[in-house]
């Protein structure tokens, strides 16, 4: 009945030790997380896409939970992003008619700079990218409803490659 539990025990202490240098969560250093946003900037002619960037992106660190949101002042990280462009391409076409378009894709392509702005590495660039961001919308009835109600998808699609992006850069 010993060797049992001496068995066991060894068994589960090989099983433990294995696993040691496995961490549950996010790999970003600790000192990375406090994230100042500004305010996204656009080099694109679409009214209110700074905005609804922002607040996607904003909503997706908060999501996530591995970075925390503060103000410049206390923060150690900064994310800048700056939409660069914005596009819409038709994909499927009406059976009947190919010169009609049905369903549309909207990209939506970010330059991102997520550098450190304190500690001894101050102004240094940790990650620096473009992505994109995608969704798709059949036209309907009136095509500029369906921009509207597909932009802010495309917008939280940005917002979570983004914050992917930095968190697993390490």
């Amino acid at each position: 009945m010993r060797n049992v539990l001496v068995c066991a025990l060894f068994s589960l202490f090989l099983c433990v030790s294995g696993c040691a240098p496995y961490r549950l969560g996010s790999t970003l250093d600790p000192s990375l997380t406090a994230v100042y946003v500004p305010t996204v900037r656009s080099n694109v002619n679409e009214p209110g896409i700074e905005s609804a960037v922002t607040s996607a992106l904003i909503s997706e660190i908060q999501r996530d939970g591995t970075m925390r949101i503060t103000p410049e002042s206390l923060a150690t990280t900064k994310l800048e992003v700056t939409i660069v462009d914005y596009s819409q391409s038709a994909i499927r076409y009406n059976s009947d008619d190919n010169d009609r378009a049905e369903e549309y894709r909207m990209v939506l392509r970010a330059q991102v700079v997520f550098s450190r702005i304190s500690g001894e590495k101050a102004g240094s660039v940790i990650l620096r990218c473009v992505l994109e961001g995608e969704e798709t919308f059949l036209k309907g009835m009136d095509t500029v409803s369906a921009k509207q109600r597909c932009l802010p998808e495309a917008c939280d699609d940005l917002a979570e490659q983004i914050v992917d992006a930095c968190i697993s850069i390490w």
